[in-house]
């Protein structure tokens, strides 16, 4: 029996429940949608409530998922005894999901809460136009560092970066822990079957099983991808090329695409959420818009299949692209990608992210390499004569210091999960 990976997203989307509103988890194929429905579902009949799952894809012939007021009915009929939590997964599967959960909510929300998943955010939010303040979204991602070593490694600590002394006490304790895990995350990535997994060659089958299934079922199947071959040449460069700018006219040369088809492949491969795509930092947005993107992919195990890696690496083969991959990953976790940017000059001199806060900004680069000077890089220190500055973070393969007077921190990788930024 597989191992339950509890997720920090459950208390959120729990606090939820019995209000008038419909609560819509959206993720990627198998980061635990279904699990976390199914969990809710179990605790909420341990208080005696009324739940009906559903599981639109396999579905979607059923008559109840044809026309709304057939659903009413039987929903009405269902929640005569008390209140009813309808849970339907891959919602998005239903014709004009957004109208079609709209006319059940206006007509039930008293009596029936939705609860509904779906994996393509291009769907979803095609959908949302009918469910303006009528919905609550969530996103559950791939594991998380932190849920990730809640499996792996139970011990679990947080800490201010204020608090050096403790940094410093962590590090002496878990630093080499903290190293494998990294390289195991990096290794097979984190989606919570495959971490759950022990046998290293059924992660393997897992993992191409895995992109298979979006292939074919996502991409081919549900969003109709005419062009498959170029479609899956495009995911092969860019997962070639993660933390690097993606240069449109150049994909569209060697993928023999045509750009407006290249953007709308990839809008689907950022919506389904196999990669994001992060903007320069301008204060001139209309520049911004016009600059090229950086790529990040959302799971490591993934990359490493499609590019037919090794899938066991050490902490000390983790290579400077999968570093800042890295970090771009756990900073999403906390930051609105709206204030999330690198940035980068006219003469190329580039700084890896650019952390907008109320106090100022954080300028963070990232240097994973055995040995670093304990200074500033110069950009860092043109881009501090431009704009306020809150502290600069440096995020190093194992270097530790910090300097209060200069507002500078080196910090190693595997801490920043554990940073307070």
């Amino acid at each position: 029996m597989k191992q339950y990976l509890k997720r920090s997203l459950e208390k959120d989307l729990k606090k939820w429940l019995g209000k008038p509103k419909i609560l819509i988890l959206k993720g990627a194929r198998q980061t635990g949608k279904t699990t976390l429905l199914k969990k809710i579902i179990k605790d909420l009949k341990t208080k005696n409530k009324q739940t009906l799952f559903f599981s639109v894809d396999l579905e979607i012939n059923n008559s109840l998922f044809q026309d709304p007021k057939l659903l009413i009915s039987f929903l009405k009929s269902q929640s005569k005894k008390g209140f009813l939590y309808l849970f339907l997964d891959e919602f998005q599967y239903i014709d004009k999901a957004g109208l079609f959960l709209k006319v059940i909510f206006d007509e039930l929300k008293d009596k029936v809460q939705i609860i509904a998943s779906g994996s393509s955010s291009l769907e979803i939010t095609k959908n949302s136009e009918f469910l303006t303040g009528r919905k609550i979204d969530f996103h559950l991602k791939t594991l998380c560092f932190k849920e990730f070593l809640s499996f792996s490694f139970p011990k679990k600590e947080s800490f201010s970066w204020k608090n050096i002394t403790k940094i410093k006490e962590f590090n002496l304790i878990y630093k080499y822990d903290l190293q494998n895990s990294l390289a195991k995350y990096i290794s097979f990535g984190s989606y919570p079957e495959i971490v759950t997994t022990k046998d290293l060659e059924e992660k393997k089958i897992l993992l191409k099983e895995l992109i298979f299934n979006y292939l074919q079922k996502d991409v081919a199947g549900f969003l109709k991808i005419s062009k498959i071959k170029e479609f899956n040449n495009l995911t092969k460069i860019l997962a070639d090329q993660i933390s690097n700018l993606v240069n449109r006219h150049e994909l569209c040369k060697i993928i023999n695409l045509d750009n407006a088809t290249l953007i709308k492949y990839m809008s689907i491969l950022e919506n389904t959420y196999v990669f994001n795509f992060l903007k320069p930092y301008y204060k001139n947005i209309r520049k911004e818009l016009h600059k090229m993107p950086k790529v990040f992919i959302n799971d490591f195990g993934m990359r490493n299949v499609l590019l037919n890696k090794n899938m066991n690496i050490s902490f000390d083969q983790i290579k400077g692209e999968e570093a800042e991959n890295f970090v771009f990953m756990e900073l999403k976790q906390n930051i609105f990608s709206h204030n999330l940017n690198f940035y980068r000059t006219a003469s190329k001199a580039e700084i890896d992210f650019i952390i907008t806060q109320e106090a100022g900004i954080i300028p963070l680069e990232v240097k994973f390499q055995n040995k670093i000077k304990d200074n500033l890089p110069f950009i860092m220190k043109k881009f501090a004569d431009k704009y306020t500055i809150n502290y600069f973070l440096i995020i190093t393969k194992n270097y530790f210091s910090f300097c209060k007077k200069e507002k500078k921190l080196f910090l190693p990788i595997y801490l920043l999960p554990f940073f307070n930024l």
